[in-house]
């Protein structure tokens, strides 16, 4: 079975989209699921430009790929973009195709514009012949497609369990994500200010590279906290699982969300969790394992990470986070969904 993998960004830009692709087609040859050809046709640019450009070129592609290389059985297109150029192949060749939602943003924030009216067609408008969404909360939006499959992200346990580090003196923050507008760092820095200035000696450490990484990294030079804040650029594998370990709490601010993996990870790491009531994460946070607070309150934020400093309890967090990965959120229940669906269209 020829599975044709089509998204619009790809490496060295990493997010929940590429991840999940790359777990997909890893965990296939690590099990010798020798049934299953995954080939990723991808763009070659996180510019928007180039985006665009490649739903253009990617469509030939896959004609050519499937009339003179191998006959493709089934389109997996992940967001955004590549919806269009599956749905137009999945037309023109009647092979089945699915659309994956990571994350709706433009709809949660009521966003307008082109781009806004471009997600909002992709997701909700346009007949696929199976969606997949990675949180619940998708369903709340009128869509044309019916029966969405809700599969959330899923981690590797196991890679987490073995690896261990020691945690600072200095009580420790960790933020990973792409640094960009959505994900909410410069209000977590405003946190960090005030924090600092009520006298509480804490460190944040940030993992992950975009477009506002400047404008962050000047934030925190002009208000003096050089020494409490440190950009540790794009981490993955091991070197990311040994930060998560060093340290004391994760926080994610972001605006807008679907299922991120970076939370099942911190779980996965027995870390406590602080995050903002977007996308899933009400859905699966509470008090018993992390805080979550309103998105854009940086007062509720403070508050919040300062409770977190004085609670003596605070492993229990992390502790009762892995037990609910472990349980619900394995990469290969993952994984082992796409492949029924890939099963039952094809």
């Amino acid at each position: 079975m020829v599975i044709a993998v089509l998204i619009d960004a790809w490496l060295p830009f990493f997010g929940g989209g590429q991840k999940n692709i790359i777990d997909l087609k890893d965990f296939i040859t690590k099990n010798n699921k020798k049934k299953y050809k995954i080939r990723i046709f991808h763009g070659f640019s996180a510019n928007i430009f180039f985006r665009v450009f490649w739903t253009f070129l990617v469509t030939p592609q896959l004609l050519f790929y499937n009339f003179f290389k191998e006959k493709i059985d089934i389109i997996d297109a992940r967001p955004f973009l590549a919806g269009i150029p599956a749905k137009i192949v999945s037309l023109l060749l009647g092979i089945p195709v699915i659309y994956t939602v990571n994350g709706c943003a433009s709809l949660d924030l009521n966003k307008y514009g082109l781009k806004a009216y471009i997600e909002k067609l992709l997701l909700t408008k346009i007949k696929y012949t199976r969606q997949v969404s990675d949180s619940r909360h998708f369903l709340k939006y009128k869509n044309i497609n019916k029966n969405i499959l809700i599969i959330p992200n899923g981690v590797d346990v196991k890679k987490f369990d073995e690896i261990s580090s020691k945690k600072g003196k200095i009580f420790t923050l960790i933020s990973v994500g792409r640094l960009t507008k959505i994900k909410g760092q410069e209000n977590l820095l405003k946190a960090i200010k005030k924090i600092i200035n009520k006298k509480i000696h804490i460190k944040l450490k940030i993992v992950g590279r975009g477009e506002d990484e400047i404008k962050l990294k000047e934030y925190v030079d002009k208000n003096n906290l050089s020494f409490y804040v440190s950009f540790l650029g794009q981490i993955t594998g091991t070197d990311l699982i040994l930060q998560y370990k060093s340290a004391d709490l994760f926080v994610l601010t972001s605006l807008a969300e679907g299922m991120p993996n970076t939370v099942l990870e911190a779980w996965a790491a027995k870390l406590p969790i602080l995050v903002t009531k977007v996308g899933s994460l009400p859905y699966i946070v509470n008090s018993q394992n992390g805080y979550l607070v309103e998105s854009g309150d940086i007062n509720e934020l403070v508050d919040t990470i300062i409770k977190a400093v004085k609670n003596k309890n605070l492993k229990a967090l992390g502790d009762n986070g892995y037990k609910l990965v472990k349980s619900e959120f394995s990469i290969n229940s993952y994984v082992q969904k796409y492949l029924n669906i890939y099963e039952e269209l094809v």
